[in-house]
């Protein structure tokens, strides 16, 4: 169960716990079949350089979300909205970051580590950027995504390819 939420806990023997998520898995995998053209949605996927900074199967960059299983992970529902107006839902490990520090300069990118006495960002190159925190005037954490909105910049079509594509990342 989810504490302060309507879902109580339910009290599971190891094996019945992992019948249920297999369960739940077996219905992912059916689920529904999505609208469009996975390979063209993967031509898609390359030629808007979402690989630059997305990650399937060990190849691509690293400031955004991982992608290999994310047709299983997210509804096709969700791909669509994540691709049309990505700053609605943000994972808390990718909401852009900016520091200023005192005298000028600064950084922004995503926030990799911090603690009591230094902030780590990887930039949008992919650099580490390391700041000691009594050297900054402000850090912002912005409810923005890195990644742009795609509304108006592909075609329909081109989103319900792109949604298939990524709706086919599944493992086996």
């Amino acid at each position: 169960g989810i504490a302060g939420t309507g879902m109580p806990s339910v009290r599971l023997s190891d094996k019945e716990m992992w019948q249920l998520v297999a369960y739940l898995r077996s219905l992912s995998r059916r689920g529904r079949p999505v609208a469009g053209d996975s390979v063209a949605g993967r031509q898609v996927y390359e030629g808007t350089a979402c690989v630059q900074c997305h990650w399937i199967d060990g190849q691509g960059g690293r400031l955004g979300p991982e992608l290999t299983s994310v047709g299983w992970r997210r509804s096709a529902m969700h791909l669509r909205a994540s691709i049309l107006d990505p700053d609605d839902d943000i994972d808390t490990g990718y909401r852009q970051v900016t520091v200023r520090v005192r005298g000028g300069g600064g950084g922004q990118g995503i926030l990799l580590n911090e603690d009591a006495f230094s902030i780590q960002l990887l930039d949008r190159a992919e650099r580490l950027q390391s700041f000691a925190k009594s050297t900054l005037d402000e850090i912002e954490r912005g409810a923005v995504s890195l990644m742009p909105s795609f509304e108006g910049r592909l075609s329909a079509e081109d989103v319900t390819n792109l949604v298939a594509y990524l709706a086919s990342l599944r493992p086996e």
